[in-house]
């Protein structure tokens, strides 16, 4: 059963010359009123001149609510940051806002860890999106600019499987993504085999057409089961073709269900596409993977960088997770130009709150050079090489 829909609209805006901070309590009072009887809930934060608010609830009623807001006497260089589908709220029926804390304050580390014990809400509140982008509008970032007046985003089976794919004739291997500040695994991806540790293109090369819809559900469900077999905890990033499945019920559900019957949480399910999938039919795309974002589940894109579009697909879709093509990590050490287009989205990333993988790390010098830039998730052969049907050790 697909859940409620719910969206989330993060803008920031200046205050406008007719703003008066000591008015900002008042506004409160209101807003939580109005808020709450459109089932909206969310956070305003306010510091020397600038908004930023994040509201979550019905997308329609959010469209109507962000337009007052664009016409609002209090509100200039109103700009919209993400618009994306949840699976359930960050906030509960929180909202608040904070006048007194000084952007130079914020800046400081302990004036932001301040900021998120500031009432129990920020301090429960998860490593999602929401909290990194707080954390961003916190150390000045998006304060900083906002006199651009830019719009950065806008986004609006079983272990038997039916038609002809069976999946008893396929298994899977499985790689870790390593958090390197953690010292642990972050994620596992899942990828598929023959019942022998065949590569994945023996297996794939045998649907084709109408069945590849229904082999690409039917891995996210054998891939499921065999991770629960053993004893997966991490997250665990599935790989899926949105290009194959116009209607995004089909491997939707079936994921979920087999996530079920295997007690495997659906928030810690990460689907991987590549970007030439996203770029192809973007439409499409978000159609069918918003779906899965809205049951909870995370989205990474994958080979990141390997198309001509990829920044231009992260200004109106914005994933969860990037995994960087690793052919601009081979090497990268001693090339000057990769490291101008890496340094560029990484920091793409940071302003958006989307999680960096560096995907095929395989030498200690590409690694170094990575470490210097402030990554700390990473996936290749340096820390572990994939292994069938189990969990392979990994260095760091």
């Amino acid at each position: 059963m697909i859940p409620e829909k719910l969206t989330h609209l993060i803008y920031t805006s200046e205050a406008t010359p007719e703003f008066n901070p000591a008015d900002l309590k008042a506004i409160l009072r209101i807003a939580r009123r109005k808020n709450a009887q459109q089932s909206v809930t969310g956070l305003l934060l306010y510091t020397s001149g600038s908004f930023f608010q994040v509201l979550e609830g019905d997308e329609a009623k959010l469209a109507e609510l962000f337009a007052r807001i664009s016409l609002d006497s209090c509100h200039m260089n109103v700009t919209k940051i993400i618009h994306e589908p949840i699976a359930q709220r960050s906030f509960g029926d929180w909202t608040m806002g904070y006048s007194e804390i000084s952007p130079t304050e914020l800046e400081s580390i302990e004036g932001l860890n301040d900021f998120f014990r500031q009432g129990s809400s920020l301090a429960n509140l998860g490593p999602g999106r929401a909290k990194k982008l707080l954390s961003a509008f916190a150390q000045g970032r998006w304060r900083a600019r906002l006199a651009d007046g830019r719009q950065i985003s806008d986004s609006s089976p079983s272990s038997a499987a039916p038609d002809g794919v069976d999946s008893r004739d396929f298994s899977f291997a499985f790689q870790p993504i390593v958090d390197t500040h953690a010292r642990a695994v972050y994620s596992h991806e899942a990828l598929v085999r023959g019942l022998n540790n065949e590569p994945a293109y023996q297996v794939i090369k045998r649907y084709s057409g109408d069945q590849m819809a229904t082999f690409d559900a039917a891995c996210r469900a054998k891939a499921l089961e065999v991770a629960a077999r053993i004893g997966v905890h991490t997250h665990l990033n599935l790989n899926f073709l949105p290009s194959a499945a116009f209607d995004p019920s089909v491997g939707l559900n079936s994921t979920i269900e087999a996530a079920n019957r295997h007690a495997f949480p659906l928030d810690r399910i990460i689907v991987e596409a590549t970007e030439g999938e996203a770029i192809a039919d973007p439409a499409q795309f978000a159609k069918v993977v918003n779906e899965y974002r809205r049951a909870g589940m995370r989205l990474a894109i994958d080979d990141f960088g390997a198309g001509y579009a990829g920044l231009n697909l992260l200004s109106e879709f914005q994933p969860d997770i990037v995994k960087l093509d690793m052919a601009l990590v081979r090497g990268i050490h001693s090339h000057g130009p990769r490291q101008a287009i890496v340094r560029a989205i990484a920091q793409v990333c940071v302003d958006l709150g989307i999680d960096f993988v560096i995907e095929g790390v395989e030498t200690v010098d590409e690694f170094s050079w990575f470490t210097d830039l402030g990554a700390h998730l990473y996936q290749g052969y340096l820390f572990a090489k994939p292994m069938f049907e189990a969990m392979p050790p990994f260095q760091i």
